[in-house]
Protein backbone atom coordinates (compact mmCIF):
# COMPACT_ATOMS: atom_id res chain seq x y z
CA UNK A 1 0.00 0.00 0.00
CA UNK A 2 1.24 3.48 -0.63
CA UNK A 3 0.82 6.63 1.94
CA UNK A 4 -1.31 9.04 1.23
CA UNK A 5 0.96 11.54 0.93
CA UNK A 6 3.06 10.37 -1.93
CA UNK A 7 1.54 12.01 -5.17
CA UNK A 8 -0.17 9.82 -7.86
CA UNK A 9 -0.06 12.03 -10.88
CA UNK A 10 1.78 14.08 -12.50
CA UNK A 11 1.93 16.75 -15.55
CA UNK A 12 5.33 16.49 -17.41
CA UNK A 13 5.93 19.60 -19.44
CA UNK A 14 9.31 19.46 -21.70
CA UNK A 15 9.66 22.82 -23.17
CA UNK A 16 12.22 24.51 -24.62
CA UNK A 17 13.09 28.56 -25.83
CA UNK A 18 15.39 30.73 -27.57
CA UNK A 19 18.56 32.51 -26.30
CA UNK A 20 16.76 35.75 -26.62
CA UNK A 21 13.59 34.65 -24.40
CA UNK A 22 15.32 32.63 -21.98
CA UNK A 23 15.38 35.11 -19.64
CA UNK A 24 12.06 36.26 -19.46
CA UNK A 25 10.68 31.98 -19.24
CA UNK A 26 12.76 31.00 -16.97
CA UNK A 27 11.69 34.08 -14.91
CA UNK A 28 7.95 33.02 -15.59
CA UNK A 29 8.60 29.35 -15.18
CA UNK A 30 9.75 30.43 -11.20
CA UNK A 31 6.89 32.68 -10.96
CA UNK A 32 4.74 29.91 -12.09
CA UNK A 33 6.52 27.31 -9.98
CA UNK A 34 6.43 29.62 -6.84
CA UNK A 35 2.58 30.09 -6.93
CA UNK A 36 2.35 26.14 -7.36
CA UNK A 37 4.08 25.74 -4.12
CA UNK A 38 2.57 28.42 -2.13
CA UNK A 39 -0.82 26.64 -2.59
CA UNK A 40 0.46 23.85 -1.40
CA UNK A 41 1.75 22.07 -4.09
CA UNK A 42 4.60 20.49 -5.65
CA UNK A 43 6.23 21.00 -8.33
CA UNK A 44 9.77 21.14 -10.16
CA UNK A 45 11.68 22.82 -12.89
CA UNK A 46 14.56 21.58 -14.49
CA UNK A 47 16.72 22.21 -16.78
CA UNK A 48 18.88 20.29 -19.12
CA UNK A 49 22.28 19.97 -18.69
CA UNK A 50 22.98 18.31 -22.46
CA UNK A 51 20.56 21.09 -24.27
CA UNK A 52 20.79 24.69 -24.22
CA UNK A 53 17.69 26.44 -23.16
CA UNK A 54 15.25 23.05 -22.47
CA UNK A 55 12.92 22.75 -19.64
CA UNK A 56 11.11 20.18 -17.77
CA UNK A 57 8.15 21.36 -15.54
CA UNK A 58 7.29 18.96 -13.57
CA UNK A 59 4.08 19.37 -10.95
CA UNK A 60 2.42 16.53 -8.74
CA UNK A 61 -1.42 15.96 -7.76
CA UNK A 62 -1.99 12.80 -5.02
CA UNK A 63 -5.64 12.40 -6.80
CA UNK A 64 -6.88 12.62 -10.44
CA UNK A 65 -9.64 14.79 -9.22
CA UNK A 66 -6.94 17.63 -7.94
CA UNK A 67 -5.33 17.27 -11.14
CA UNK A 68 -8.47 17.52 -13.44
CA UNK A 69 -9.19 20.53 -11.37
CA UNK A 70 -5.94 22.42 -12.36
CA UNK A 71 -5.74 21.57 -15.79
CA UNK A 72 -9.08 23.67 -15.99
CA UNK A 73 -7.56 26.20 -13.87
CA UNK A 74 -6.60 29.77 -15.04
CA UNK A 75 -3.25 29.77 -14.04
CA UNK A 76 -2.20 26.44 -15.30
CA UNK A 77 -3.91 27.76 -18.93
CA UNK A 78 -1.71 30.58 -18.46
CA UNK A 79 1.36 28.54 -18.00
CA UNK A 80 0.61 27.17 -21.10
CA UNK A 81 0.12 30.29 -23.02
CA UNK A 82 3.19 31.85 -21.87
CA UNK A 83 5.43 28.71 -22.71
CA UNK A 84 3.66 29.18 -26.21
CA UNK A 85 4.65 32.61 -26.56
CA UNK A 86 8.09 32.62 -25.63
CA UNK A 87 9.11 28.99 -26.20
CA UNK A 88 7.81 26.37 -27.32
CA UNK A 89 6.58 22.97 -26.06
CA UNK A 90 7.48 19.88 -27.13
CA UNK A 91 6.28 17.73 -25.18
CA UNK A 92 3.32 17.18 -22.33
CA UNK A 93 2.14 14.48 -20.46
CA UNK A 94 0.45 12.70 -17.41
CA UNK A 95 2.36 10.77 -15.44
CA UNK A 96 0.59 8.31 -13.45
CA UNK A 97 1.87 5.62 -11.09
CA UNK A 98 0.73 2.75 -14.26
CA UNK A 99 1.72 4.51 -16.82
CA UNK A 100 1.63 7.63 -18.90
CA UNK A 101 -0.77 9.17 -21.06
CA UNK A 102 -0.47 12.85 -23.41
CA UNK A 103 -2.04 15.62 -21.71
CA UNK A 104 -3.58 15.83 -25.20
CA UNK A 105 -5.75 13.54 -24.61
CA UNK A 106 -6.32 14.33 -20.73
CA UNK A 107 -7.63 18.00 -22.04
CA UNK A 108 -9.54 17.14 -24.28
CA UNK A 109 -11.18 14.32 -22.45
CA UNK A 110 -12.02 17.36 -20.04
CA UNK A 111 -12.83 19.88 -22.33
CA UNK A 112 -13.52 18.38 -25.45
CA UNK A 113 -10.63 20.59 -27.34
CA UNK A 114 -7.35 20.04 -27.78
CA UNK A 115 -4.68 21.66 -25.53
CA UNK A 116 -3.35 24.29 -28.09
CA UNK A 117 -6.73 25.52 -27.97
CA UNK A 118 -7.20 26.72 -24.48
CA UNK A 119 -3.56 28.72 -24.86
CA UNK A 120 -5.16 31.57 -25.80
Amino acid sequence: MVPQDVPSFAVQLELSTTQENRRELVQTLVSFRQRVLDSGGVCEVLESLSRPNAFLWLQWWRSEDQLEEELRAVGFLSLLGAIEVLGELENASVVERHGCRTLDNVIEGLTGAPIGSHAQ
